[in-house]
């Protein structure tokens, strides 16, 4: 069970990163799926201050796990946030090993 279960809605990209933020501005994150919803408001809320690195599907595929080990050892974050996520849901219906493979798997 989701520990979001008793509510509505999960925390909003505001939320979840101002309780990062706290932590410490001086961490290394890394951000994927930048271009997206989700990862574009969690850059917007990093920007001022903080270390960030980030990626889109163009830049490193999360499918590929080679890739992503290769990736994560050379940038060395302190904290990962994957904001990547297959959303087309009209064309998850399918394909969805390419579904599965980003949302279940990347």
């Amino acid at each position: 069970m989701s520990k979001f279960a008793d509510q509505t809605e999960p925390p909003s990209p505001q939320l979840v990163a101002l309780a990062l933020s706290t932590a410490s501005s001086s961490f290394e994150k890394l951000i994927t799926g930048k271009t997206g919803q989700l990862g574009r408001a969690l850059c917007d809320q990093f920007r001022a201050g903080h270390k960030i690195t980030t990626t889109d599907r163009n830049e490193l595929d999360i499918r590929d796990e080679k890739s992503v080990k290769e990736f994560i050892t050379t940038v060395a974050p302190d904290v990962i946030i994957n904001s990547a996520a297959y959303t087309a849901v009209d064309l998850a219906e399918t394909d969805v090993d390419d579904c599965w493979a980003v949302n279940a798997q990347g």
